[in-house]
């Protein structure tokens, strides 16, 4: 953590893990944001590869790193549970309610969509529940 001497009282800068971490989580956010709103039409969609179930992956993968990415800002800030807890409770309150409103757009509203969503963030949020006690054990 730098510090900043203005007016003869020292502000905290923020390190630059803290910004990358920030900037990073933006970035994706507003991506996310984008890729669930944008109306992409079937010849956009049938040049994407042809697996069942694709839409589901890519929601899970989606809010995984979403959610993997908040976390370890808060991991490395030395945040408590509660306040992972709470974070896991917006990621997921996101997911769901961007799947309601997304037919408002002219995209459809799958309710497979929203448990993809939530799986990831969850699924997220344990993982770096258990490497933060691998790495405090050792």
């Amino acid at each position: 953590m730098l510090f900043l001497c203005h007016n003869n009282k020292y502000v905290k800068i923020m390190s630059f893990r803290r910004r990358f971490f920030i900037l990073l989580w933006l970035f994706y956010f507003f991506s996310i944001l984008y890729l669930s709103f944008a109306n992409f039409s079937s010849e956009e969609s049938s040049m994407l590869v042809n697996i069942p179930y694709i839409d589901k992956i890519v929601h899970f993968l989606m809010y995984f790193l979403l959610s993997l990415f908040g976390m370890t800002y808060l991991y490395y800030n030395r945040s408590s549970k509660k306040y992972k807890l709470s974070y896991l409770g917006i990621v997921i309150f996101i997911g769901i309610i961007i799947e309601f409103i997304q037919p408002y757009f002219g995209r459809g509203f799958e309710v497979l969509d929203m448990f993809a969503d939530v799986f990831g963030a969850v699924i997220a949020w344990a993982f770096i529940s258990f490497f933060s006690r691998l790495i405090k054990k050792s």
